[in-house]
């Protein structure tokens, strides 16, 4: 081979291996020390200059001594070159692979390799792939966006400050280990463990750490439970002591406790150890070893999870403890770790040899509740022997009941009856304008006198109602001006007869028309004014009404004999009387009884102030609002109706009269009711049994049946059932009436078939209504003078002046009918010229009409 031929390839043999062995390892760990290809580029193109002019110039000394050899020995080392080359491209090829598995394994360990600076916060030099586990990379390092200060967690950065401090100031002191939280990019905490190596310079000053991190959060969170599940046992087993049942454990095959709780100690009286060289049997002298075994075989071959047991336990002392005793049968496998170094399968794990097992017994000292258990027994036997007995005093309260119910029906239908009579024919008689005003003045005492004897039978109802929850207000719109004046002439001619005075007063102006009940606010009104009268001798009675906030008082002043304090909670309890016994006579005693309660149906109390021998006043307040809208209420001054036109276009005579059926077993209710209709220019048919009355309808054209309805052979519900089952009478009007007034007889009526329902005593003006409303008729209302205007501003009447007429008005609208008849009279006496005038405005106050004042004296106002 020429010379220059081996000059060349001695030095492609020398330089190549050697430039690209350094090349390699250059690129190599420049790249793993800055993980950057573009510096690792640029540091592996230096190496390979520089290994090229080292190459040269080591080349010159092989050469020389390559060339001082005979061709033979040149060849032969050329060889030997060759081949160590070829070795040493071998190695490189192994070192590289080592490398390159060893950079594969630690950025895909959890493990972490760090290289920090020496510096503030901690700026990060070199940090392996793997660190984008939390969510950094590895440029956001690089670049110092992020140093390694600032992912650790704020709670412990000043002890892992504080604890390099430390490590870095003792030189003899080379790596630490420590452990903290840091904060992943997505703001999760980590906690890791940090082993670090602390990095000096020839002159013996910390240049870097570096150290690897390894993410230990599951170890952390499992000991934080172990930390937790160590101090729940530790407090299950200060319960278990501070509990006062009892708590055995013991073993499932020899019986013998191996634990036993204070509750335990408590309960039998040994101490702990005593009770831990004790069985379980020795405890309970009631059972063999044998028949525990037998009751404990559910628990111990697991077909029960619990068995509970009322036994009998032995104290220290010999005393017997019933007990209650709740025994569980406890396994626990060997752990999981040791069944697996040992190889064992699931089968042999879960057998007897592997695992623990144990009994709980949980006892409870029953002593007292079997005791209380007794007594309860006892008690329950008192109970059933009370409660027979208390159903045999409800069968005889019931039957009790009955019969008063049965009396209280008996004697309302009994009293009715004639009073059906009385009334009716007062009414009839008050229709008669032949009468003079003395005899109209007497009709009116007995109508009212009459009412009165009414109301004392509607207060006996009406309590047996409200005993029963059945009484219930039934609201309207009235005139409350009409029903004031009503109650108050009705106490006008008490009082006279007893010679006291009597006083109405109106304070502020009360509504016209207002809704509610006013039957019931009249018997309440009724009720405290009949009381005053009753118990005033000397003196007077004060009536007052006092109207403000949509709310209405009314006050009953007496100056009689008063009551005693003590008596003050009893008066308003049924049938209690209070005062001499002369008045106690006078009245059931149910009066002030039944107000109470009617007054708080709506929605007041009744509340009372008196003192003996000075006097009593009785007040409450009820909602009452006016009622702005307006009603067409019918005026308890009725005119006077004297016959009916019908409205169905027929002539009105003897042949074309309406056709009534009256049927009554009692002639008496019969003739009152025959002598009304007929007045009124009716044709009126009488019965005086139901057959009667069904033979009379099925043979007559008739209009309207009016009928009672408990008669002899045939009463009123089989007379209406009959009726509504013939084809040709089936649409007859049947207006049933009775004395008997309970709502059940009312419904009982309705059921049948009848239209309406009126008690007795029938009154006329509820009577006339039905009829108008069921047939085709008009009532004919006979001529009357009422006042009017045209008529009160007549030529021969004098105006009063506007001054006068201003102070007039002021006065009705205050509503204070007392001033305006004292003002009327007033002018009277000064202008004897105004006298009609104020005659007129008189008549109108004491009628209560308002509004008929406002409008008669509004012309006058200028």
């Amino acid at each position: 081979m020429p010379k220059f031929i081996e000059k060349i390839f001695l030095k492609i043999l020398l330089v190549i291996p050697f430039s690209i062995l350094l090349v390699i390892t250059v690129g190599l760990f420049s790249y793993l020390y800055f993980n950057d290809i573009k510096i690792s580029l640029y540091l592996s193109a230096l190496a390979f200059l520089f290994a090229i002019w080292l190459s040269y110039k080591i080349l010159k000394h092989f050469a020389q001594a390559i060339e001082s050899l005979n061709p033979l020995e040149r060849y032969d080392k050329l060889g030997k070159i060759i081949n160590s080359s070829n070795y040493m491209f071998g190695d490189l090829q192994v070192s590289f692979n080592t490398l390159r598995e060893l950079e594969y394994i630690i950025n895909r360990s959890s493990i972490i390799i760090f290289l920090w600076q020496a510096k503030k916060n901690w700026p990060v030099e070199f940090v392996s792939n793997n660190i984008e586990q939390f969510g950094y990379t590895v440029n956001e390092f690089k670049s110092k966006k992020v140093v390694f200060a600032d992912i650790i967690h704020p709670d412990d950065m000043i002890r892992v400050a504080s604890e390099v401090q430390q490590y870095s100031q003792e030189h003899k002191i080379t790596n630490f280990t420590q452990e903290y939280r840091i904060i992943t990019k997505t703001g999760e905490i980590c906690w890791i463990c940090d082993h670090t190596w602390i990095l000096r310079n020839k002159k013996d000053i910390i240049t870097h750490y570096q150290g690897f991190l390894s993410n230990i959060t599951e170890r952390k969170i499992a000991e934080e439970q172990l930390e937790i599940t160590n101090i729940e046992l530790s407090q299950f087993k200060e319960t278990l002591d501070m509990t006062l049942d009892c708590v055995f454990m013991f073993d499932d095959k020899s019986f013998k406790i191996f634990y036993a709780n204070q509750g335990a100690i408590n309960l039998l009286g040994y101490s702990q150890e005593q009770l831990l060289q004790k069985t379980a049997l020795e405890i309970n002298p009631y059972f063999t070893k044998e028949q525990t075994r037998n009751y404990l075989s559910p628990l111990l071959t697991g077909e029960q999870s619990s068995l509970t047991q009322e036994t009998i336990y032995q104290h220290k002392n010999t005393t017997l403890i019933q007990v209650k005793a709740v025994f569980q049968h406890i396994i626990i496998p060997l752990a999981q770790k040791y069944n697996a170094r040992k190889n064992l399968s699931q089968k042999q794990a879960d057998s007897p040899k592997n695992r623990e097992s144990f009994l709980v017994a949980i006892v409870r000292d029953i002593t007292e509740r079997k005791r209380t258990e007794t007594k309860l027994q006892q008690a329950i036997i008192n109970a059933e022997e009370a409660k027979k007995a208390a159903e045999e005093a409800r069968k005889i309260a019931e039957i009790a009941n009955q019969a008063k119910s049965i009396f209280l029906a008996n004697m309302s239908h009994e009293l009715r009856t004639p009073l059906n009579g009385i009334l009716g024919y007062i009414q009839n008689l008050k229709r008669d304008k032949s009468l003079n005003d003395k005899q109209q003045e007497g009709i009116n005492v007995i109508h009212r006198s009459s009412e009165h004897l009414l109301t004392l039978i509607n207060d006996i109802l009406d309590l047996s109602k409200i005993e029963a929850g059945k009484l219930e207000l039934v609201p309207s719109h009235f005139n409350l001006l009409d029903c004031l004046k009503n109650i108050t002439d009705l106490i006008k001619i008490r009082v006279k007869q007893k010679g006291i005075q009597f006083s109405f007063e109106i304070l502020y102006d009360i509504p016209t028309i207002v809704y509610a009940d006013e039957k019931r606010l009249r018997q309440i009104l009724l009720n405290l004014l009949s009381n005053a009268v009753k118990f005033t001798n000397i003196g007077g009675i004060t009536f007052r009404s006092i109207y403000y906030n949509n709310k209405i008082r009314f006050e009953v002043e007496d100056t009689g004999i008063g009551l005693p304090i003590e008596q003050l909670d009893t008066i308003f309890l049924p049938f209690q009387q209070v005062g001499e016994q002369s008045q106690q006579m006078e009245g059931t005693g149910l009066g002030l009884s039944i107000t109470k309660q009617l007054v708080e149906m709506m929605q007041g109390q009744l509340q009372v102030e008196s003192l003996s021998y000075v006097g009593s006043i009785f007040w409450f307040e009820i909602p009452l609002p006016k009622i702005t809208q307006s009603f067409q209420i019918q005026s308890s001054q009725q005119n006077n109706i004297i016959g009916y036109q019908r409205t169905d276009n027929i002539k009105t005579d003897s042949e074309q009269a309406l056709s009534i059926l009256v049927v009554d077993d009692k002639w008496q209710n019969r003739a009152f009711l025959v002598d009304l209709l007929q007045d009124l220019n009716f044709q009126v048919l009488e019965a005086s049994n139901g057959e009667e009355a069904l033979n009379i309808a099925l043979n007559n054209n008739l209009n309207a049946i009016i009928t009672d309805l408990f008669m002899p052979i045939m009463n009123g519900f089989e007379l209406t059932k009959k009726i509504r089952a013939s084809k040709l009478k089936k649409e007859l009007i049947i207006i049933a009436n009775s004395a008997n007034v309970f709502e059940h007889h009312r419904q009982m009526s309705l059921a049948a078939g009848c239209n309406e329902f009126i008690a007795k005593p029938i009154r006329t003006d509820i009577l006339l209504t039905l009829l108008k409303t069921h047939l085709p008729i008009k009532w004919i209302v006979e001529n009357s003078i009422p006042v009017s205007a045209n008529k009160l501003q007549s030529d021969k009447m004098i105006a009063p002046s506007s001054a006068q007429a201003n102070t007039l008005f002021k006065l009705i609208m205050s509503g204070n009918i007392k001033k305006i008849i004292t003002y009327t009279q007033q002018l009277e006496q000064q202008d004897e010229n105004l006298a009609i005038f104020a005659q007129q405005i008189e008549i109108l106050a004491k009628n209560f009409e308002m509004i008929k004042l406002k409008e008669f004296v509004k012309p006058y106002i200028k």
